[in-house]
């Protein structure tokens, strides 16, 4: 039947994804990092990471701004933690939806985690976990 087909894959996906310590991650970035961004989701996904953040990968293309925001907001729901791609203090940019990103993640109680300099108050929240490096933070999960 089509059930005994199903349910060992579903059993199968439920215990990979509740034994696994690796988080569901969020990639909260300056858009224009975007390539830089869809080589560090490919590193996480090389190990064993799932990444939530459909913009690296061009998700938001031919979207108008709205749906851009709701998909943003849905993609940080679906992760268990958001990793912010933080620039050098004081580092003047356009645009500021990682931040946004991040301030949900804070507000749905999500994990939450730096590569790079903490960049706002929010940034030193005692839960906020800081990494210099994508590497960096790969090895905390090993």
């Amino acid at each position: 039947t089509l059930l005994s087909m199903v349910m060992p894959t579903l059993v199968e996906k439920f215990l990979r994804d509740s034994m696994s310590n690796k988080p569901k991650i969020y990639i909260a970035s300056l858009y224009s990092r975007r390539e830089e961004m869809l080589e560090n989701a490919n590193k996480l996904i090389a190990n064993g990471f799932t990444v939530t953040a459909r913009w690296v990968a061009g998700g938001e293309d031919g979207l108008d701004n709205e749906a851009i925001a709701e998909l943003d907001i849905d993609d940080v729901i679906d992760a268990d933690m958001v990793l912010s791609f933080t620039l050098p203090y004081g580092t003047m940019f356009k645009g500021g939806g990682r931040h946004v990103e991040f301030g949900v993640g804070v507000g749905l109680g999500k994990e939450l985690a730096l590569i790079g300099e903490r960049e706002c108050v929010f940034h030193w929240l005692p839960e906020v976990k800081q990494f210099n490096t994508i590497d960096e933070f790969i090895s905390s999960y090993a």
